[in-house]
């Protein structure tokens, strides 16, 4: 039997988490942004997800928890392009591309950037020759492209 999520709970904390088992469910971003789904625990916990629309989940948010148990949720790391602008002006043409192409980014503290990987960015990259690569890491974007809706 799932157990249903139809809102997060409010405890955040690490903290307030003792005496309970901590059990976690680990999705990548395309999943993190799905807020109906069926997922599974890594104790194997069924949850159903009937979250509003527009939800998106990031690394460590509670999902779940009650007398004996506390479900969150993991960033699993996948593939990303990191791009690396050589300047002020190289890094505002990648973001306005990316934002023209209604792209989620994550822009780093050291300047570079992180999106979803596909050929037709990497060609681009190519194209213009702005230095990136391909990494594997959790992808919590703190930037968001524009759907127009």
């Amino acid at each position: 039997m799932s157990i249903v999520v139809e809102a997060l709970p409010e405890h955040k904390d690490a903290g307030d988490f003792d005496g309970l088992v901590v059990d976690f469910v680990e999705l990548n971003y395309h999943d993190r942004c799905r807020p109906r789904q069926i997922v599974a625990t890594a104790g194997g916990r069924e949850l159903a997800l009937a979250l509003p629309r527009g939800t998106v989940l990031t690394d460590g948010v509670v999902l779940h928890r009650d007398q004996e148990v506390v479900v969150t949720v993991v960033a699993k790391p996948e593939q990303v392009v990191r791009i690396q602008p050589e300047d002020n002006r190289e890094l505002c043409v990648v973001a306005h591309h990316l934002g023209n192409w209604h792209r989620s980014l994550e822009a780093l503290t050291d300047g570079s950037v992180l999106t979803e990987v596909d050929a037709p960015l990497e060609d681009w990259l190519k194209k213009h020759g702005i230095v990136y690569s391909i990494e594997t890491r959790a992808y919590q974007p703190n930037l968001k492209g524009n759907s127009h809706d």
